[in-house]
């Protein structure tokens, strides 16, 4: 029985139209965050987690949906809710070790706005943040020396929750953070599922936030009482290495999708762990936690083709995705010829020959009506989700198979 995540979706579902799938991940940010330093594998793992939400601007509530989960995790453990704005020095000074506050090196950063972070990271000020998210992530002892100051971070717990706009992913996201490690540690979240859709925006239910608010701070104070690590029972270790040895071990792609493919495989008993609580936090991880941490697994692994297929790709291929993309996303997925034009500030000549390409792999049609030329979205942008390959012959370097 869901003694947190099932209610959260419930109650998340009444204050915001945002995708199934973000309210899912907002509630196990919500649980991961209550978990580091309390309960952990005993693999000696903790129960942190990267997560970036991934839709286009505005339409899918993503900062919506961190803030609302940040706002039930503030009102059971402040101490434990980071800044969404930050330097480098900032962050491990506030990380750094204080033995008059063990818990402080415990720390959730929301990100609401990722695609700002990742064009400050590549400045001067920033340079080397991303590294070391990756070794705050690991859990890696940082030690970082300047002229008056030495800063050390020991067994930092450390969370991130963001969220990515499709341009901004596309336009800042480099191959080294693919490649280098960071993007590997990160689960990507990708809306699919809409249960309604809000006309308006809709009052705060401060009744559904206290029950909510409650039953977060029930689980806390069971974890807080009772500390230590959880194995996973015979049952659960079997499903689990019966699914990693049904995942072909192949290196297509390249490294950036074995390395997303890997980690992702090691987060599974993570995520088993925050599922295991949920239902009851005074039981080894069992294969039903494991099930549940699988499906969600499959629903990441299709995320992550999706978001790297936004930012791989030759500039021709991104071109053919901005056109595909802003035609969907119009009304009644229908624009003309003109107003494409106007969109991209491109001549015909430029646009032709991508929308000919659009054409010919059959997401896009074109109906001319009183020599007027009309494009439509044969298959929506989002509902594709990755099960259409839009690379080219030209591509730079290699995208992941994306094709059903």
């Amino acid at each position: 029985m869901s003694r947190f995540l099932a209610p959260y979706l419930s109650y998340i579902q009444q204050c915001t139209d945002a995708p199934v799938e973000f309210g899912h991940a907002a509630g196990l940010m919500c649980l991961s965050g209550i978990t580091m330093g309390r309960r952990w594998l005993t693999s000696g793992h903790q129960a942190n987690l990267y997560m970036l939400l991934v839709g286009p601007s505005s339409r899918d509530r993503k900062s919506t949906s961190i803030s609302k989960a940040m706002d039930i995790l503030e009102a059971v453990e402040p101490d434990r809710i980071g800044p969404s704005d930050f330097t480098l020095e900032g962050i491990l000074s506030r990380l750094a070790v204080d033995k008059s506050k063990p818990d402080k090196s415990t720390i959730v950063l929301p990100i609401p706005e990722f695609g700002t972070y990742l064009a400050q990271s590549k400045k001067t000020y920033m340079q080397g943040s991303s590294s070391t998210l990756c070794q705050l992530y690991d859990g890696d002892t940082v030690q970082r020396m300047r002229a008056r100051e030495t800063i050390v971070v020991k067994e930092p717990k450390v969370c991130l929750f963001g969220g990515a706009a499709h341009g901004f992913l596309e336009k800042y996201a480099e191959p080294a953070d693919w490649e280098g490690g960071f993007f590997a540690r990160m689960i990507f979240v990708v809306g699919k599922t809409r249960t309604h859709r809000f006309s308006t925006p809709q009052a705060k239910n401060d009744f559904a936030r206290a029950a909510i608010v409650g039953a977060l701070s029930d689980l806390n104070a069971v974890l807080k009482a009772y500390p230590g690590g959880h194995p996973l029972d015979v049952s659960a270790q079997q499903t689990y290495e019966s699914f990693v040895q049904s995942i072909p071990d192949d290196t297509q792609g390249g490294p950036a999708v074995v390395a997303q493919r890997e980690r992702l495989l090691n987060t599974i008993p993570k995520l088993a762990l925050l599922y295991q609580i949920d239902d009851n936090p005074s039981s080894p991880i069992t294969a039903n936690s494991v099930l549940q941490a699988i499906e969600f697994f499959k629903m990441a692994w299709d995320s992550f083709k999706f978001a790297y297929g936004l930012s791989s790709g030759s500039g021709r291929t991104k071109l053919l995705r901005r056109i595909w993309r802003k035609i969907s996303y119009a009304n009644n997925r229908v624009m003309r010829r003109r107003d494409l034009l106007r969109a991209f500030t491109m001549s015909m000549g430029e646009i032709a020959p991508a929308l000919e390409d659009l054409k010919k792999m059959g997401v896009v049609g074109e109906v001319v009506k009183d020599n007027v030329h009309f494009y439509h979205a044969k298959i929506s942008f989002t509902e594709a989700e990755g099960d259409v390959d839009i690379t080219t012959d030209d591509d730079e370097r290699s995208a992941p198979k994306i094709v059903n």
